[in-house]
């Protein structure tokens, strides 16, 4: 059962991002530098393969774990294609590593026999926390002469805030996300820590939701919904698993609490304990 519940949680962030990827290229906004615009249909129709067979059965076993190793290599050469055209800092490629790592967790998840090992959770927690340290330089605004290690504050961070806090003095929004970045940054290092893991997932799952939620709420506009709502939706499923992977690890805590609980009460056998096997 919670072998179940872990493939199947994953199932829905790998969908979530190849859907999202998919609909962003036949929306032609996938980066056109990286394919050309003759790419974005043929790329969008690989993609939604790549969503569709992440809901493979498990009796399909050898196909889906092929399929989710070519996927994942398909998000990396995105997200590294993007990253050269951007001009940005390292953040800039790695804050997407629980995006295109997402398959590769599933793939992981397929694998164990019990559906979570310390492999995977480990290359999980270190992906997470790559995003948010990522996300934080840049919210922060980390200066550097070395252009790899360069991450000015993107105008559109600070057009979020405003927008979605009502804040209008820019100066005062830029502080509010240089204190964001500082924040990331903590958080980032107490996923590490046994004792400072929750309030650390606990900060993810909301911020990981908030930031994903502000882009098609910030820009949505009334006069064009249809349109904004199609611009925006798949920038929010696509950061689906900066939320979603925190999520899961909370639950996973919360599964090895309730057995750890249950054991000293002498009420469960150890084939019921999540990732034993690990």
């Amino acid at each position: 059962m919670f072998r179940d519940r872990i493939i199947l949680w994953l199932r829905v962030v790998c969908f979530m991002v190849f859907a999202a990827y998919a609909w962003t290229s036949f929306n032609g906004n996938l980066h056109s530098r990286a394919y050309g615009e003759t790419w974005h249909l043929v790329q969008g129709l690989i993609l939604s393969v790549f969503a569709i067979t992440s809901l493979l059965p498990l009796r399909f076993r050898k196909i889906l774990l092929t399929l989710l190793v070519l996927g994942t290599l398909n998000l990396v050469w995105i997200s590294w294609a993007n990253w050269l055209n951007s001009g940005r800092g390292i953040g800039q490629l790695l804050e997407h590593a629980s995006q295109f790592f997402a398959p590769m967790f599933l793939f992981m998840a397929v694998r164990s026999d019990s559906g979570w090992s310390k492999e995977t959770d480990g290359v999980v927690k270190r992906c997470i926390g790559l995003t948010f340290f990522c996300h934080g330089l840049f919210a922060y605004g980390f200066i550097s002469h070395i252009w790899i290690l360069h991450h000015q504050t993107p105008a559109h961070y600070v057009l979020l805030v405003q927008n979605c806090l009502g804040i209008e003095n820019i100066i005062a929004a830029a502080k509010l996300l240089r204190s964001i970045g500082i924040v990331d940054f903590i958080v980032a290092i107490c996923i590490f820590f046994p004792y400072a893991r929750v309030p650390a997932l606990i900060y993810m799952v909301l911020w990981g939701f908030i930031t994903a939620l502000a882009r098609p709420w910030a820009f949505f506009q009334v006069d064009s919904a249809i349109s904004t709502l199609n611009r925006w939706i798949p920038e929010f499923l696509e950061r689906t698993p900066h939320f979603l992977l925190p999520l899961l690890l909370l639950w996973i805590w919360w599964q090895k609490k309730d057995f750890t609980t249950a054991v000293s009460e002498g009420g469960k056998e150890q084939s019921d304990v999540p990732g034993s096997s690990s």
